[in-house]
């Protein structure tokens, strides 16, 4: 297995959050505020859950969000095999902790973790490798 790149991780995650704000500007205007640009209540929640079911959907099922298709990176498991819908449940629940101070968490542990893995990748015993 060859890990995918520090630079193709952040591309590929730029790229992921660039779609997820072109969707999250008509969303904001038809069910939150535009003035102060904000979500709440109902409508936050199930935006969570959209974006959640992004990349636990994509990764379950093909183990690439759009944005790795593009940078030509993909989530394996340990063997470099097809990651389970419980492994990118857990991949995807450590983003909350991963993506802190706008993913600085998630940058740190792979630039200094041998395998190139960030918490959740640690956790779900996964690797992000190039095609």
């Amino acid at each position: 297995m060859v890990y995918a790149s520090l630079g193709k991780r952040v591309l590929g995650t730029l790229i992921d959050f660039l779609l997820i704000i072109l969707i999250s500007i008509p969303y904001i205007f038809l069910f939150g505020n535009a003035k102060p640009f904000a979500v709440t209540g109902l409508p936050a929640f199930i935006f969570f859950l959209l974006i959640f079911a992004y990349y636990f959907v994509l990764e379950a099922t093909s183990g690439k969000t759009l944005g790795k298709m593009i940078v030509k990176i993909k989530v394996v498991n340990e063997k470099g095999q097809a990651i389970t819908g419980g492994q990118s449940f857990i991949r995807t629940f450590f983003r909350i902790i991963d993506g802190a101070f706008i993913y600085l968490v998630g940058f740190l542990c792979v630039l200094l973790s041998k395998n190139k893995q960030r918490l959740g990748d640690m956790v779900a015993k996964t690797y992000v490798i190039q095609e």
